[in-house]
């Protein structure tokens, strides 16, 4: 990280810096890429990000953006506990006596509104940084089915619930680095959280045509949510 901000402090020193984009043009950037959330609690896998961004060229060196971006994540908890209740004949009849772990699936789709400023070092190569909204549009656990062997009697189990995963909504500070080559723009970006870890959940599960209805939920003081993301757009003048 140090040798990140004093690479940024010198590359922004440079006199012959330019952008791609004349002063004081408009344009829109049209994106799609990846993403990743990053946490040391989570099991991430990679989700999508695709949206479109508005640029305006400030001078021959800063550029500031905004626009709307939609971010699908994907990860689940490790060690999730919860409470286990049977559910008979669509009634709950028995609380059973012990906490379970469980590792949820969770997907969670927000609306990214981002704004960052851009300062060009080289002809087409930008560092940036910001700060972005991220409003929760859906969230809920991944619906799924799975079959386990023993001593040759097959199990089969159906999951299925829903959860708020992290916050409703949120702020975090962006920071990348990007080049552009012919008008297509190429853009890396970890995004530091400002919110803690959490998340509620509520699961039924279905073994045996008898339901057991798992909730619980979790918090994390110490863990922010982060995410790197990864996206190819294209700019569009206007």
């Amino acid at each position: 990280m140090k040798r990140l901000i004093i690479f940024c402090c010198m590359a922004c020193g440079l006199s012959g810096a330019n952008a791609q984009a004349e002063k004081g043009q408009w344009s829109l950037v049209p994106m799609v890429g990846t993403n990743v959330v990053v946490s040391k609690p989570l099991n991430a896998l990679c989700g999508v990000t695709a949206g479109a961004a508005i640029d305006w060229q400030a001078s021959n060196r800063i550029a500031l953006s905004s626009g709307l971006i939609y971010s699908y994540q994907r990860y689940g908890f490790k060690d999730f506990i919860g409470i286990g209740i049977s559910q008979t004949n669509g009634a709950y009849d028995q609380l059973l006596g012990q906490e379970t772990a469980y590792n949820p699936p969770i997907r969670d789709g927000r609306l990214i509104i981002p704004l960052t400023v851009s300062a060009y070092v080289w002809k087409g190569l930008a560092l940036k940084a910001g700060i972005q909204a991220n409003v929760r549009l859906h969230s809920g656990i991944a619906d799924y089915h799975e079959e386990t062997s023993t001593y040759g009697i097959t199990i089969e189990k159906d999951i299925s619930g829903t959860a708020d995963a992290m916050h409703e909504f949120f702020f975090s500070l962006p920071v990348g680095i990007s080049y552009e080559y012919h008008k297509f723009v190429l853009d890396v970006r970890y995004i530091f959280g400002l919110q803690n870890l959490s998340a509620s959940w509520d699961v039924i599960s279905t073994t045996y045509s008898m339901k057991i209805r798992y909730y619980g939920g979790t918090f994390y003081d110490d863990q922010k949510v982060n995410q790197l993301q990864l996206t190819l757009g294209y700019r569009l003048g206007l």
